[in-house]
C-alpha cells in the first residue's frame, strides 16, 4: 500500500491499528458515555459501520486479492466470484453484469445494489460499492444457501434452531415490506446463512426482482421465477404479484426449514399443517395478508 493510499484510507476514519475501536472499548471506573447517552453509541456504531463500507469501496484497489475464483452460485445475468481480501484477511463476494446485458437489464442490476444499499438491517446482505465502469458491486461473503444448510444440518437441526431460523426470516421480510418491497423471488437458494461459533444468522439476498411502488423497472412482463412461487402466477401473469403470493412462497420456505421437505403432504404436526394451509390456501382471501399475521400463527407451531 502506498502512503498516499493509506492517507486516503485512514481519512475515511478506520485505521489498521484500530485506535478507533480500542478508544471506544477502554475500561473506566467513570460512567460509560453509552450508558448517559444512549444515541451516542449508536451514531458511534453507525459511523464506524460506513466508515467501514467506505474503506471498502475506496480502498479495494489498494490491496492484493487471493482465491479470486467463481462462487458456487447459479447467476444468469451476472458472473459471482469470491476473493479473499489480504488487508481485511477475510473473503468477500464481488458480482458483476455480464457484458451482453441490455441497458435496462443494467439498469436493473444496479437497482439491486441501490435499493440493497439503502436498507439497514442485520437480516438484509450487506452491498459495500458500485463500480459503473466495469457494473459490479462488492457483496459480504455467507457460508450457505438455507438450502445448502438444511441439506448439510438437517439430520442433527433441533426444533428450537429451526424456530430460530424461521424466526429470522420472518423478521426479514417484515422488514423489507416495512420499506414497501416485494421479494417476488423466495427460494432457500437466496437466503443466506452466517455461521458463528455461538449463533446463526439469516440474511436475504438476490433483490433483482424486487417490485418497488412506481418503478419504471418492474416490467408487466417479467417472466415467472422464484420455484417456490405460487403457481397460479402462470396464468394470472407475474405482473399481478402481491403481498398473498409472498406470503404463500414464504409459507413454502418456513415449512423447509421446519421439517427439510418441499412436499406438504402428510404433516403430522397439527399447528404446523395449519400454519401451512392457510398460507397455501387457493382461496388468497383465506391466505396470510401480512407478515404479522404469519409472525403471530407461527407463535403456536
Amino acid at each position: 500500500v502506498t502512503g498516499a493510499q493509506k492517507g486516503a484510507c485512514m481519512r475515511t476514519g478506520l485505521t489498521n491499528n484500530r485506535n478507533v475501536l480500542t478508544a471506544t472499548t477502554h475500561r473506566s471506573t467513570a460512567t460509560p458515555v453509552y450508558l448517559q447517552y444512549p444515541k451516542y453509541v449508536a451514531g458511534v456504531e453507525h459511523a464506524l459501520h460506513m466508515a467501514y463500507k467506505h474503506l471498502i469501496c475506496k480502498c479495494k484497489n489498494s490491496f492484493a486479492f487471493t482465491d479470486f475464483q467463481f462462487a458456487n452460485l447459479v447467476a444468469i445475468f451476472t458472473n459471482v466470484y469470491k476473493y479473499k481480501d489480504t488487508f481485511y484477511n477475510r473473503p468477500f463476494i464481488l458480482k458483476r453484469a455480464k457484458k451482453e446485458l441490455t441497458d435496462k437489464e443494467v439498469a436493473r442490476f444496479k437497482r439491486e445494489f441501490d435499493v440493497m444499499n439503502g436498507l439497514s438491517s442485520p437480516y438484509i446482505l450487506e452491498v459495500y460499492c458500485y463500480n459503473p465502469d466495469k457494473n459490479e458491486y462488492i457483496m459480504e461473503y455467507m457460508d450457505y444457501t438455507l438450502d445448502g444448510y438444511i441439506a448439510a444440518h438437517n439430520s442433527t437441526l433441533t426444533i428450537i434452531q429451526r424456530k430460530g431460523i424461521a424466526q429470522q426470516i420472518l423478521r426479514a421480510f417484515d422488514y423489507l415490506h416495512s420499506k414497501g418491497h416485494l421479494h417476488r423471488d423466495i427460494s432457500p437458494k437466496n437466503i443466506l446463512i452466517k455461521e458463528y461459533d455461538d449463533t446463526l444468522v439469516v440474511k436475504r439476498s438476490d433483490f433483482g426482482l424486487v417490485k418497488i411502488p412506481d418503478s419504471t423497472l418492474t416490467t408487466v412482463n417479467t417472466e415467472f421465477k422464484g420455484y417456490f412461487n405460487d403457481p397460479a402466477l402462470v396464468v394470472e401473469g407475474f405482473n399481478t404479484y402481491g403481498i398473498v403470493h409472498e406470503t404463500y412462497a414464504l409459507t413454502r420456505v418456513i415449512y423447509f426449514v421446519m421439517t427439510g421437505k418441499t412436499n406438504t403432504e402428510k404433516i403430522a404436526n397439527q399447528n404446523l399443517r395449519a400454519f401451512v394451509e392457510r398460507g397455501l390456501n387457493p382461496d388468497k382471501t383465506k391466505r396470510f395478508q401480512n407478515i404479522r399475521d404469519m409472525i403471530s400463527a407461527f407463535k403456536t407451531i
